[in-house]
């Protein structure tokens, strides 16, 4: 049985990891290129923006400036977007799923674990698609300077906590005993 202080945890230890998946999603911190000596120059890359060391930031990837190396870099630049914005997308959906559960009376709260733990697992699908994209592009297409920055980081701890919350939900809610009911 699912109850009202697991769901209380599994509310709280939800809100850091999409915290981290937030994070990730608007910030400029992916990749973080330095240019070789004597230069010292070095870039940092979000999903969405490219930063010069000067502060000035613009729209990437942007084929008129020349970013798309080939079709295949620019696809799977977005694809990489699109699966953050989805698991923003879902995030949201998750807390509003979480609070009703909350609110909710024990039948609703004992059932509500499969749709948490379905919600919580393509969440974190979406983020190691994502990542893995990322990850992928820098190994292929990046100079041996570029490092994963902080967003990278933090893209993966949402996810392993994403999992962690589902595995563990639902493990307390099919090996609990199910709840006292008085014979009437």
């Amino acid at each position: 049985m699912t109850s009202l202080r697991t769901y209380g945890v599994v509310s709280l230890l939800f809100i850091t990891s999409y915290a981290f998946s937030l994070y990730s999603i608007f910030t400029n911190t992916w990749l973080w290129r330095r240019a070789p000596a004597p230069l010292k120059l070095s870039e940092n890359y979000g999903l969405w923006r490219k930063c010069n060391p000067f502060g000035t930031c613009r729209p990437y990837p942007d084929a008129d400036q020349g970013d798309c190396v080939d079709d295949a870099y620019c696809n799977k630049w977005h694809v990489a977007q699109a699966g953050m914005a989805v698991s923003g997308i879902l995030g949201g959906m998750i807390i509003i799923s979480l609070l009703g559960f909350l609110f909710a009376n024990y039948a609703r709260r004992s059932k509500g674990w499969k749709l948490v733990t379905l919600l919580l697992t393509t969440h974190a699908i979406c983020q190691i698609i994502s990542m893995s994209l990322i990850a992928n592009i820098s190994n292929n297409y990046f100079h041996v300077g570029t490092t994963y920055d902080i967003s990278f980081v933090s893209c993966i701890v949402s996810w392993v906590l994403d999992i962690i919350i589902a595995v563990a939900l639902g493990t307390i809610a099919v090996t609990s005993p199910p709840a006292y009911h008085p014979i009437d």
